[in-house]
């Protein structure tokens, strides 16, 4: 699952004016109901009653933010210093939409927040309404489950319950994702912050992982295969988005582009099917669904992975030293114009 940032605001109840306001009035209630149900990790890991996996795991999380801070340089705060026990086995629903022919987004805007082109529910049946009335409004729209958001520094994140069931591998790349957005966002440019997320979790967890039981344990081989994979997807979704979105730039009828649209993404799909283990190394994307890949989809995946291969350039500028690529971006942000841009400039140098 990818990790979705999600504005929370504090709304009281008499404020609940319109249909947004009710809506982050009732996500804000049920973030504050988890958050004062969260219980301290230092109070857990002390108790008699406490299961010793359940300890480990804290040990585990305590080691992950430990290198996180050392050797990465993320910032050093609150976060995953709270537990909080769920009956589900995920955080959020999150629901994203598109027009058919096109990636621009539909966008949910909210008072003195903004507009933004994901929502995310606490309540799997609020997100199906949605994906519901959007579909009705003929968009593209993609629901999808999420483990984790940011709220920047503004709250500390809790680890939750089914967090202890993750890998070594997964839960550092969770926990590096958010530290990352803590340490450095950048704001108005959300693809930006996601894909730079995105790099250093990949990144620090695979080093966390290597750290920890060094370059030629299971563990690694295991994570570096993973990694391997993602990339793999991530280039051949790029050359799919590209492909559809030259589609959307013709000058054929919407009729025609929406036949073809469906064309293009059943042959992808028919293409990894029958390929598949040729292309891939494990079996995270075994047997795509063609009904899952649309335009929200697609748009979804550019957001967090089209930049990629940017921040991994610079890394290799940097002799694959994150903490130095970390401080190089940092410093970039202070700098007026395109932080891309910036970057560019670095890698051709």
């Amino acid at each position: 699952m990818k990790k979705f940032i999600i504005s929370i605001v504090l709304i009281p109840a008499f404020f609940c004016l319109s249909i947004n306001c009710c809506y982050l009035y009732k996500q804000s209630s049920k973030f504050i109901y988890y958050n004062l149900n969260a219980k301290p990790v230092s109070s857990l890991v002390n108790k008699d009653n406490v299961s010793d996996s359940l300890k480990n795991f804290f040990k585990i999380v305590n080691q992950i933010c430990k290198y996180a801070q050392d050797t990465i340089g993320l910032k050093k705060n609150n976060n995953f210093t709270k537990y909080v026990s769920l009956s589900k086995s995920y955080l959020l629903d999150i629901i994203s939409a598109c027009e058919k022919t096109s990636f621009k987004p539909y966008k949910w805007c909210y008072p003195f927040f903004g507009c933004w082109p994901l929502r995310g529910y606490y309540e799997e049946k609020d997100a199906i309404k949605e994906e519901t009335r959007l579909k009705k409004l003929d968009y593209d729209v993609f629901r999808t489950k999420s483990d984790a958001f940011s709220t920047l520094g503004i709250f500390s994140d809790p680890l939750y319950s089914f967090m202890k069931n993750y890998s070594e591998f997964r839960l550092a790349n969770l926990i590096i994702h958010e530290q990352t957005h803590s340490t450095i966002y950048i704001k108005n440019q959300v693809e930006f912050s996601e894909a730079l997320a995105c790099f250093i979790a990949q990144e620090g967890a695979l080093g966390f992982i290597k750290h920890k039981y060094q370059d030629t344990s299971k563990q690694y081989l295991q994570a570096e295969d993973f990694i391997k994979d993602i990339k793999t997807y991530d280039k051949i979704i790029k050359e799919l988005y590209e492909r559809l979105l030259k589609l959307y730039e013709s000058n054929t009828t919407k009729e025609q582009k929406i036949i073809k649209k469906k064309e293009i993404i059943y042959n992808f799909v028919d293409s990894i099917n029958a390929n598949y283990d040729s292309i891939f190394i494990l079996k995270k994307y075994w047997m795509l669904d063609k009904n899952l890949i649309n335009n929200a989809y697609l748009y979804l995946e550019k957001t967090y992975t089209y930049d990629l291969d940017l921040f991994y350039k610079l890394y290799e500028k940097q002799d694959k030293n994150l903490k130095t690529t970390l401080i190089t971006i940092k410093n970039l942000t202070k700098n007026k114009g395109d932080i891309k841009e910036l970057i560019k400039k670095i890698i051709e140098k």
